[in-house]
């Protein structure tokens, strides 16, 4: 059987962050990953849907992301 994934995306210069979401037990595991085999390490969050996922992605970015670094001079 297929995993079901999910990629998550940032890509406002100068930050650019992706993350995947690996379907398990009815929710959405969320790594910081550039390809299909995340570090456990790099686990962020756990999302019921693919919204929450994105909505939840976007916070913590806000979050952890010095915002000052994206904003234009």
């Amino acid at each position: 059987m297929e995993k079901n994934t999910i990629y998550l995306g940032y890509y406002r210069p100068p930050v650019n962050l992706e993350a995947i979401g690996i379907w398990g037990n009815g929710s959405w595991d969320i790594f910081l990953a550039e390809d299909e085999h995340p570090d456990p390490q790099q686990f962020l969050f756990t999302a019921t849907s693919i919204d929450e996922a994105y909505d939840q992605f976007y916070e913590w970015i806000e979050q952890h992301i010095d915002q000052t670094k994206t904003t234009p001079a």
